[in-house]
């Protein structure tokens, strides 16, 4: 059996980020840019003012004293008054510094008395301005290929004028919950049947990372109508994400179907708590992953399995899953023969961050699932660890 770090570099090995082609920027969120990002302009482009005040000349302020005010200069103006000896001109933020001006005095460091300004302090010149390409001349590449996409580097990618840019395609996923018992939220159960929230939360999981995801349904424990709903998921997406069927019951027949599909089969299980029954295989450019049915498993798997290939073909650089090394708040359980998942929590007592183990009944546990805020990992076969021993967390939510 593969342990965690196997199977993922097994997974991983089998994947290339999708050719990449340009999205408008409003189509680019949740992508990973394929291309260097350079300055197209200095920046600032102007001898920029950070504060509003006085455009002065440092010269007739080498001692307290009195100018007089000539104008005013709002952001977005060009300057074509000029700061003369004996004068200043009143500027605002993100203006830019007027000629013959050298320092800003703030509004607030000056008192006013009809056309004159008064100074109480000396001032220096570059006082409140940033000067022209001081953060960047132009050309200058701020970023490599392999960025993600995010709210901030939108914000980048407009201020060096980009209306479009060159990333790869982002996978679509498709999602299949297997079971005869299952029946829809919606729906009412009968006393022998459960509601499926395993599509649900890998629904919800894809949205959070910024992938598109198609709900196939429910499939019974039946060859036919899991053929059908298999065949329809690789139709139409990149990525297939199934949950339950993989087992050795009798009724597992998710690995019998994949494999009739001409789905190759990669590893079936990892040396994982929860987790171990996962299936990973591929076939006509699809990748598929097949989760165990517990929720815990299915939550788990995504962030050890699902993300990290999703990122690799997006083209991040490092889509291994990003740990925390944090310490514990209070002993660890005893683990057994296969590294162990622990549902937790961040706290924050006496300045320090640490790691607390959520109250949890198992793997069908909804409710303390639903309040923990990532998992930390034991290795297998340890002893219990002290409170305050350094171990790997990672958040639901990636950090980097």
């Amino acid at each position: 059996m593969l342990t965690y770090p196997e199977a993922l570099a097994q997974m991983l090995a089998q994947a290339s980020p999708f050719s990449a082609r340009l999205f408008p920027l409003t189509e680019a969120l949740g992508g990973v840019t394929a291309e260097p990002l350079s300055a197209d302009r200095p920046l600032p482009p102007f001898d920029r003012v950070t504060m509003d005040g006085y455009a002065v000349r440092s010269p007739d302020l080498a001692a307290p004293g009195a100018l007089r005010c000539i104008g005013s200069l709002p952001a977005g103006h060009e300057a074509l008054q000029a700061v003369t000896a004996g004068t200043c001109l009143q500027v605002m933020t993100g203006a830019p510094l007027p000629p013959g001006a050298d320092a800003v005095v703030p509004v607030e460091k000056v008192e006013t008395e009809g056309a004159y300004v008064h100074f109480s302090k000396p001032v220096k010149a570059g006082e409140n301005v940033v000067p022209l390409g001081s953060e960047a001349p132009a050309g200058q590449v701020f970023f490599g290929p392999g960025q993600k996409i995010n709210a901030s580097l939108m914000a980048f990618l407009a201020s060096i004028g980009k209306t479009e840019v060159l990333a790869a395609p982002v996978p679509t996923l498709a999602v299949l919950s297997t079971g005869t018992e299952l029946v829809a939220p919606g729906v009412t159960p009968k006393s022998y049947q459960i509601r499926d929230c395993n599509g649900p939360a890998l629904l919800a999981q894809a949205a959070e990372i910024g992938i598109k995801a198609i709900s196939l349904g429910i499939a019974k424990d039946e060859e036919a109508d899991l053929a059908a709903k298999i065949r329809s998921g690789l139709a139409q997406a990149e990525v297939l994400l199934l949950s339950g069927g993989v087992s050795l019951g009798d009724f597992d027949l998710v690995p019998k179907v994949l494999a009739d599909l001409g789905v190759q089969k990669i590893f079936h299980k990892v040396a994982i708590k929860p987790g171990k029954p996962l299936w990973f295989g591929v076939g006509d450019g699809k990748f598929v992953l097949a989760l165990p049915g517990n929720p815990v498993a299915v939550q788990v798997g995504f962030k050890l399995f699902v993300e990290p290939l999703v990122l690799k073909l997006k083209g991040h650089l490092s889509p291994e899953p990003f740990w925390l090394r944090l310490p514990l708040k209070k002993l660890s359980p005893k683990t057994g023969d296969r590294q162990t998942l622990v549902p937790a929590r961040l706290v924050n007592e006496g300045g320090t961050t640490w790691v607390e183990e959520i109250p949890f009944g198992g793997s069908g546990d909804f409710s303390g699932l639903a309040k923990s805020q990532g998992f930390y990992s034991l290795p297998a076969n340890g002893t219990p660890l002290p409170a305050g021993t350094p171990v790997d967390y990672l958040p639901w939510r990636r950090l980097f």
